[in-house]
């Protein structure tokens, strides 16, 4: 693979395949060309610029040795392999090579080259004849390298053998150069010359070359290499390789090279294995050199040569010497230490068997072997020790700490005293997989600290009397629980310092407490990530303490904690079990230390249970902010709120603003997050809950005012004190999916208030009628105000029942007043209160929020005698929109009273009256104004009502729709009219008009006003109620009368008692609404005996609702009747119950063409198929209930549909005597299905006993049944199965043949099933015996045109007319212009075509849907098991017939499908899984949507489109008849009278005639045109006068000033006073027509 050069990691091992490196070695210094390999698989290049030196990379083993490990993957290697290529020892030219020749070679020109080095190649080649030649031994290190690495770089590597006769100059050289004294041997001396080159990326800047000049010489005690760069002279001593013998000490061996010089070795005293006793030797043995430098040269000084003379020389300033020693450990370690000259101190590094053992490594073009610890010592290295086996503490580390020392730098220091030192480590640990796994302990102390690495210092100090150890562990970890918190770095260090105990100190910024899981309690975590998650940390310090084990056994977190801009001071104190009476808590710890605490006693254990705090108080230096801030920080969508709570603000506590409690605490079962703010006189509360570990959080926020602002003077009452204590706002969200369980439990609230009584917090309280169903929840989930008077809570307003985590109802923007409010207006709760004022008594307070307002109602009552004054919607208005609960203060309350109620009692007399006006919004979200008003009048026994609304209805959303709204309803009762066996006993009336009555379902005839009259329990005459019943929702049903926009209703009904036993109201009912109408009739009757004691005291009692409807807006025609279930007979025991129900539906219904007649319901097992009987189907019944000795209940029923009918009965005895029952069902059931004929029996008897026993608290019931089931199937074949089951166990026993599937119908049996028979033609069935059955028959009806038809002669023996319509008997006789007529099928169609044309030459066009396309809905045949679309086509022809019975196709007709709702029974797809014959209780069956589908049934005609008859008679245009040609040079009269002042010069063109006066007058008025704007003036492109005549006319003329009337510029055109001059076009075009003389013209300028 090719190289590019602007990969980011160059590969040198691509040399022979890469384009660039290609380049690159054939430029300078290289200048290499690719050979042919010299053995097999090899590379090899030639160097012309290198004397035609050769490499390949066959010679590597010769230059380098063989690789350790031959296969390597250099791949896995952390640096990639760079490409060698060994130099070709044979070559010719490796032989007596200048060395002034290698210096040009190389670019060391005498200008560029260091003065070192060119000191040294001058003393080596005085006279420029000294040849070098190349080393060819093995193991010489000449190679050329392709170097990988982030740039293009190469290298070379040429070692030569030095001269014996250049030894001495070289010794000459370094005593001169370091002052050492070195008698060198003639010991493979050899000169290496390496060179760097570093190319650009772009290849054209020529190479930058760095050159070392490295000397290997020997000595008899030491391998010299010195090596010369740009920076000078590097000096290294080391053991020579390869020579035996054993060696002096290291201080003899200096003492060589110094002797004779003013050099002064290292004090033999201070170097480990000196022999001398040095204080190191205590702890290392068997000591090696491994190499020595000497110090840098900074003075030289002065001595005498051999002769005498004085010559400066440089003196050694320091000297390092490096060791390898075994250190006296019981772990056996080896030190590679550092001695210094200058300081008392050994520093270095532990050995490992990790040490990096690369096997290519020395084949690297930057190997020195001098530094290779594999050839510096035999030493046995040992794997990394485990960090205890060098440090003992007298306290069990911390768990968590790793171990394994996996690197580590040492220093030995000497003391004051002989004896005295200090050891200091400094590393890296990582974990120690081979060790034992020590687990952290369940009762310690949590914490989330997890490290695989660490840095480690440690100390030893031996002063003699008491060894002292420090240990420090310090490191860096990331804090992250999941992706939505970010990750926070923690700086932590553990010490240790002896004797004593560990610490760990931490500390950590801008973190989320979400980050900290693992820091709080085992039972809390979950919850704490719910309610503390998303809180922000500004900074955090934490400090924790261990036991003598190393287990954590208290911890002190001090945090500033950020609440939106509030910065709070959190001390998060944590004390295990762990933690003894002797130890000190983290808490004062930290104390003493300095972190920011809150003043309370030191946390301990309470007995076998951990505490822990988790407080937070509000900072002195916190900045202002608000409660929705506050809130936004805590993940509480403050955004719901309301603007008069979410900007409350919070000031810091210097001012006295605003007081901060934060606590969290809970445990396993819960856990609550509470926070307590005190601003001026409102107490605000905050908690959040969870239940259990990990259950849904509930958030409450609670605002409390003790005073509101109250209106002074109220009308009427004029003072009006506050009528309760105090009023609470609260809010409280819920994540729980589950509706049913969302809101406040009592569990829940008895959590949440047992932590807030523990931390001085005002419990949550709650109504006490709340508290009567448990499975209803304390709080609703919403907004709430609450009164609470005397303690109690009296009322609790949820002025948001929809879902909390919906969009808010009434949430505002930040920066302006709250305009939204709920998408339904709540309605106001009310509660009792008692307070009693001189004439004024006030029951109950209801509250109401919308629009901005708080509404306080008032039930007040004022008494005058026996006048009764009631005030309706008495509120006093808040305006809460612009204000904050913090300061009410400012806000301005009102009064506003809705309407006014009053009430006269003086018997015989009654009188009641209302008046109210009120606003609301219809279900559609249109405003609504309502005046409503009634009156009542009793007298005797005769009482009148009258009720009625005006409603003005607002625009929709889209500004349509506004329009006003009447209904009036009233009613007179009372003896109005007796016949001979009846009495009219009332009268009822109505009328709406833009309003809709909604029809009332069978089993809300008891509520529906217009026929109850006991729906206000006040006989029907309380005007206040009925008028509310009629218009307001209930039960979640809409309100009875609706305005609803051109729609209008009439009513009337009557009162009839009869036969003493018999009473029978009816009211019938006439709409008409969304083009359609409504009839309906509506009836309760009654009838008792005897009929003057209360129901339940009859003897007979049967009371049935009934009505009959027919609605052609919704499509159904309906009759129903049940009995109420209060019937009976004999006894009210005696219960009988029951209904029938009848329902068609048609078009546009969709259920069109289906039906359904029952008695008593449907089979169970076909329940759901008829819920389009708008649930009265299965609502009624029949049965039977006695309350004698042994009840029974019985039941049964009948059901017709299209399909099938059914009928069954069940009967029910029971005995129950003490603890002793028994029983007896019997039931049975029969389904019959028309086609394919097909019936089901089922009948079952069970008989059973059982006995209640009852031992302890504990009560048990025995039961033994016994019983048969019967199941039948036929007619073919017959066939079923018997059950019998004796309770323990039972058996089967199947008789018949097993009915197998029913199969498919055939194409005529499906066509008879659909085949709607018409009306018979008059000729009788013979006319129909040629025609094939299984052609679809057709029905033709006229729909237009249809003239008066004749009639037919009577048929023969017949004296009845013949259908006169039909057209069986005769043809139609029809209006051409207006004829069209429907074609009607039996069997849909999937297509239909009208023929054109003649027979030989037909043309086919496809009749299209109403919505014009050409496709008709595809059908199905599920009788036939068809799941493929059936293929029915229709092909019509319309033909003329002459006269002598010739027929001619008629062409042009045009025709449309029509689409009849069909039922999905018959024409739906088959599938296997809707079949019950095949699949057992197919859930489609019980699925009633979809009954029908629309499907094509037939095309509708009409005739071609008329056509004007071809007229002869030339058009006639009065215009051209009439017109004169001007251009006759006839003299025109001219009139004497004309004034003859001011004409123009003369008449235009005089030499011209005719035609040409008019060409020539356009040419020249165009020509002038151009220069007239000069003069004139224009318009600019914005639409404004430029300077010129028409504007000076304009103004002077004022036209520019019009009046406001018509100072009106119209959309994309000017002003009509704005005058553009230009040249009219049209006028000039039309000159000759317009003009039948040319105007005269002049000069008006000249230039």
């Amino acid at each position: 693979m090719a190289s590019s050069a602007l990969d980011s990691f160059i590969l040198g091992n691509q040399v022979s395949t890469s384009t660039v490196w290609n380049n690159i070695i054939q430029k300078p210094p290289l200048r290499l060309r690719r050979l042919s390999p010299d053995q097999p698989g090899a590379i090899a290049f030639e160097s012309d610029h290198l004397w035609g030196l050769t490499f390949s990379t066959s010679q590597n083993v010769h230059q380098f040795g063989p690789v350790s490990s031959p296969g390597i993957d250099a791949s896995t290697l952390e640096t990639p392999p760079d490409a060698v290529f060994g130099l070709l020892a044979t070559s010719e030219a490796a032989n007596a090579i200048p060395l002034q020749d290698i210096r040009t070679q190389f670019g060391m020109l005498p200008m560029s080259t260091p003065t070192q080095t060119a000191s040294l190649f001058n003393r080596l080649d005085p006279n420029q004849a000294l040849r070098l030649s190349l080393d060819t031994t093995p193991l010489a290190r000449s190679a050329l390298w392709a170097l990988s690495g982030p740039v293009y770089r190469t290298a070379v590597a040429l070692v030569f053998v030095i001269p014996e006769a250049a030894l001495n100059v070289i010794a000459a050289f370094v005593q001169d150069e370091r002052g050492l004294r070195l008698r060198l041997v003639n010991q493979k001396p050899r000169l290496t010359f390496m060179v760097l080159a570093s190319y650009a990326m772009d290849l054209a800047t020529p190479a930058s070359l760095s050159v070392e000049i490295l000397a290997s010489v020997q000595t008899d005690d030491f391998e010299v290499s010195c090596r010369l760069t740009s920076t000078g002279l590097e000096l290294r001593l080391s053991n020579p390789q390869g020579l035996p013998g054993p060696r002096a000490s290291i201080v003899n061996r200096l003492s060589q090279v110094t002797s004779g010089s003013s050099t002064t070795p290292p004090e033999p005293a201070a170097i480990p294995g000196s022999g001398t006793g040095s204080a190191f030797d205590t702890f290392l043995q068997d000591i090696e050199l491994w190499y020595i430098v000497p110090g840098i040269f900074q003075e030289r000084s002065s001595e005498t040569d051999a002769d005498g003379n004085m010559v400066s020389v440089p003196g050694l300033k320091y000297w390092q010497i490096v060791l390898i020693a075994n250190w006296q450990t019981q772990i056996g370690a080896v030190l590679a230490l550092q001695y210094d000259s200058r300081s008392t101190s050994l520093h270095g590094r532990l050995l490992f068997k990790s040490e990096p053992t690369d096997p290519p490594k020395n084949r690297r073009f930057d190997y020195e072997p001098q530094l290779d610890i594999a050839l510096a010592t035999s030493k046995p290295l040992q794997s990394p020790p485990n960090i205890w086996r060098i440090f003992s503490p007298s306290a069990k580390a911390p768990a968590q700490i790793p171990s394994l020392l996996s690197s580590a730098s040492v220093q030995y220091s000497k003391g004051t005293t002989s004896n005295s030192f200090s050891f200091r480590l400094s590393g890296s640990v990582t974990a120690d997989n081979a060790a034992p796994v020590n687990e952290k302990s369940l009762d310690s102390a949590p914490d989330g600290f997890s490290w695989d690495r660490m840095r480690v210092q440690a100390l030893i100090e031996n002063g003699g009397a008491s060894p002292m150890t420090a240990i420090q562990f310090y490191t860096e970890m990331t804090l992250k629980r999941d992706t939505r918190s970010l990750p926070a770095r923690l700086s932590l260090d553990i010490a240790y310092r002896s004797p004593g105990s560990w610490l760990l100190r931490g500390h950590v910024d801008d973190l989320s407490i979400g980050v900290l899981y693992d820091f709080f309690d085992s039972s809390v975590r979950d919850s704490a990530v719910k309610l503390l998650g998303d809180l922000s940390v500004r900074s955090l310090e934490m400090l924790y303490t261990y036991d003598a084990n190393g287990e954590a056994s208290a911890f002190f977190i001090s945090a500033a904690l950020v609440l939106g801009e509030l910065e709070l001071d959190l001390s998060y104190e944590y004390a295990s079990v762990r933690l003894s009476e002797s130890e000190t808590p983290a808490g004062q710890i930290a104390r003493k230390e300095g972190l920011k605490t809150i003043d309370r006693p030191d946390l301990r254990p309470q007995g076998n249970e951990a505490s822990w705090s988790f407080e937070a108080v509000l900072g002195a230096a916190s900045p202002n902010t608000d409660i929705g801030k506050i809130l936004d920080s805590l993940a509480a969508r403050s955004s719901v709120l309301p603007s008069f709570v979410r900007n409350i603000p919070v000031g810091d506590t210097t001012g006295g603003k605003a007081a901060v409690k934060f606590v969290f605490h809970g445990g396993s079962t819960s856990t609550v997050l509470a926070m307590a703010l005190t601003i001026g006189d409102v107490n605000l509360t905050y908690v959040s809950l969870v239940m259990a570990s990990n259950g849904p959080r509930k958030t409450i926020l609670r605002v409390g005012m003790d005073e509101i602002p109250l209106v002074k003077k109220v009308p009427v009452i004029k003072e009006l004190p506050q009528p309760f204590d105090t009023m609470l706002y609260l809010w409280l969200d819920d994540e729980t999916e589950d509706e049913a369980k969302a809101g406040l439990f009592l569990d829940d609230i008895e959590a949440i208030n047992a932590q807030l009584a523990n931390v001085s917090i005002p419990v949550i309280a709650t109504k006490d009628t709340n508290k009567q169903d448990e499975a209803l929840p304390l709080l609703r989930i919403g907004h709430h105000f609450m009164i609470v008077d005397k303690g109690t809570v009296v009322l609790d307003h949820n002025f948001s029942d929809q879902d909390a985590k919906s969009a808010p109802p009434i949430a505002t923007e930040p920066s302006g007043p709250s305009t939204s409010e709920p998408a339904v207006d709540p309605a106001p709760t009310k509660g009792a209160v008692d307070k009693v004022l001189p004439f004024l008594s006030i029951t109950a307070l209801s509250l109401v929020y919308k629009r901005g307002l708080l509404g306080i109602s008032i039930d007040a009552t004022v008494r005058l005698g026996p006048i009764t004054f009631s005030l309706i919607g008495f509120v006093l208005g808040i305006e809460l929109a612009s204000l904050t609960l913090d300061d009410l203060s400012k806000g301005k309350p009102g009064a506003d009273i809705q309407g006014l109620e009053v009430m006269l009692e003086s018997p015989p007399i009654t009188l009641a009256g209302i008046f109210m006006h009120d606003y609301g919004t219809l279900e559609s979200g249109q405003a609504r104004e309502s005046f409503r008003g009634g009156v009542s009048l009793g007298f005797e026994r005769w009482k009148f009502l009258a009720v009625g609304e005006y409603a003005v209805i607002g625009a929709g959303e889209d500004g349509t729709g506004g329009f006003k709204s009447v209904f009036v309803y009233a009613k007179l009762n009372g003896p109005l009219l007796t016949l001979a066996f009846a009495t009219v006993s009332g009268v009822r009336v109505g009328l709406g008009y833009n309003s809709i009555v909604r029809s009332p379902q069978l089993l809300e005839l008891s509520q529906f006003p217009f026929l109850n009259d006991n729906v206000d329990g006040n006989s029907g005459q309380d005007p206040r109620k009925i008028i509310e019943a009629l218009t307001k929702p209930a039960n979640g049903a809409s309100a009875w009368v609706i305005p609803k926009d051109d729609s209008y209703w009439v009513a009337a009904g009557l009162t009839l008692t009869a036969f003493g036993i018999l009473s029978v109201t009816a009211v019938l009912m006439f709409a008409v609404r969304d083009y359609g109408f409504v009839i309906s009739v509506f009836a309760n009757g009654i009838a008792q005996i005897p009929n003057e004691v209360k129901p339940e005291l009859t003897l007979f009692y049967v009371e049935i609702g009934m009505l009959a409807e027919l609605n052609t807006v919704e499509g159904y025609f309906t009759v129903q009747a049940a009995l109420a279930p209060s019937s009976h007979v004999l006894v009210p025991a005696c219960r009988l119950t029951g209904g029938f129900a009848l329902v068609n539906w048609f078009t546009p219904n969709v259920n069109a063409g289906d039906f359904v007649f029952t008695v008593g319901g449907v089979s169970n097992g076909t329940l759901a198929r008829f819920t389009n009987t708008d649930g009265v189907a299965r609502k009624v019944s029949s049965s039977i209930h006695s309350a004698a000795m042994v009840p029974f209940t019985g039941n049964a029923y009948f059901a017709v549909t299209p399909k099938c009918v059914m009928g069954g009965a069940a009967l029910h005895m029971g005995l129950e005597v003490g603890l002793v029952s028994a029983w007896l069902d019997a039931a049975i059931d029969v389904f019959i299905q028309f086609k394919p004929f097909h019936y089901t029996a089922d009948i079952s008897v069970s008989v059973g006993c059982a006995i209640s026993i009852k031992v302890w608290f504990i009560r048990l019931r025995i039961t033994a049944s016994v019983g048969a089931a019967l199941h039948i199937e036929g007619p073919d074949p017959f066939g079923g199965s018997a059950h019998v089951d004796f309770y323990l166990f039972g058996f089967t026993i199947n008789f018949g043949e097993r009915p197998p599937p029913p199969p498919a119908v055939s194409l005529p049996t499906f066509y008879s099933m659909v085949n709607i028979p018409g009306p018979t033609p008059s000729g009788g069935p013979s006319q129909l015996d040629a025609i094939d059955p299984m052609m679809a028959r057709l029905k033709f009806t006229l729909t237009g045109g249809l003239m008066p038809q004749p009639l037919a002669p009577l048929a023969t023996g017949s004296s009845t007319e013949p259908f006169p319509d039909t057209g069986a008997s005769k043809p139609w006789i029809v209006k051409a212009g207006t004829f069209a007529c429907s074609i009607d099928t039996d069997f849909a169609l999937s297509a239909a075509e009208i023929l054109h044309g003649a027979d030989d030459n037909l043309t086919t066009t496809s009749v299209l849907m109403p919505n014009g396309t050409a496709d008709a809905p595809a059908f199905y045949s599920k009788p036939m098991h068809v799941s493929t679309p059936v293929v029915s086509r229709i092909q019509i022809s319309v033909y003329r017939l002459g006269f002598d019975d010739t027929r001619t196709r008629n062409n042009g007709f045009q025709g449309e499908l029509i689409l009849k709702r069909m039922p999905t029974a018959l024409w739906a797809s088959y599938s296997e899984a809707e079949d019950p014959s095949r699949t057992r209780n197919p859930a489609a069956l019980k699925d009633p949507s979809n009954p029908t589908m629309e499907l094509c049934m037939g095309v509708s005609l009409r005739p071609p489109n008329p056509q004007l008859v071809e007229s002869n008679i030339q058009a006639f245009d009065p215009s051209i008849a009439f017109r004169e040609s001007i251009y006759d040079p006839k003299g025109l009269e001219i009139d004497s009278s004309i004034q003859k002042d001011f004409l123009a010069s003369s008449a235009p063109y005089p030499e011209e005639s005719g035609r040409e006066r008019w060409e020539h007058f356009k040419r020249d008025w165009t020509a002038s045109s151009v220069n007239a704007g000069n003069v004139l003036g224009g318009i600019t492109p914005d639409g404004k006068q430029t300077d010129g005549m028409l504007n000076l006319a304009s103004r002077w003329l004022g036209w520019d000033r019009p009046p406001p009337s018509r100072n009106k510029v119209p959309v994309g055109g000017r002003a009509p006073w704005v005058l553009d001059g230009a040249l009219p076009r049209k006028l000039v075009d039309s000159l000759s027509e317009e003009y039948t003389a040319l105007p005269r013209l002049s000069v008006s300028a000249t230039a």
